[in-house]
């Protein structure tokens, strides 16, 4: 995808290495994102009329703040929530939105077209995602139920 993630831990009981990664209990995973990774891919995948993106982590929620050029430069802010669904996909949320109505439907249109942002079926092992949290930095949780790993 292009994200960078800045820190993965996977804690583990049972943990044996043979021919391959075998668990005998499932493991708990932690990823762990900072505003300048996100900030970062974020801004690779924003349309050309989007630009000068600012992302931060503030009150358990991820504010983007932009410029928009439609027919004159207007700057917007938006206040994110990422929701779990089904404990197998990551979606993005507008929560609120400070700006003017045309940069909100350009928000609200390319988040119709990026989610699900993460799904846990493009991981090379079986997860479920048990929480995701934004605080200093951006947290996905998850339990790996994988037997063994190659």
């Amino acid at each position: 995808m292009g994200l960078i993630l800045d820190e993965v831990e996977i804690r583990a009981k049972n943990v044996a290495w043979k021919d391959g990664l075998s668990l005998a209990n499932p493991a708990e995973a932690l990823v762990r994102i900072s505003e300048a990774r996100l900030q970062a891919f974020a801004a690779s995948q924003l349309p050309p009329m989007v630009h000068n993106l600012q992302v931060r982590f503030c009150e358990g929620l991820i504010l983007a703040t932009a410029s928009v050029r439609v027919v004159f430069e207007v700057s917007a802010t938006a206040h994110l929530a990422l929701e779990i669904v089904n404990s197998q996909s990551l979606h993005l949320k507008l929560v609120s939105f400070e700006g003017p109505s045309v940069a909100r439907s350009i928000l609200e249109n390319q988040i119709a077209q990026r989610n699900p942002v993460f799904e846990a079926t493009s991981l090379p092992m079986p997860i479920t995602l048990d929480r995701v949290a934004v605080g200093e930095m951006l947290e996905l949780a998850g339990t790996v139920s994988v037997l063994a790993v190659n």
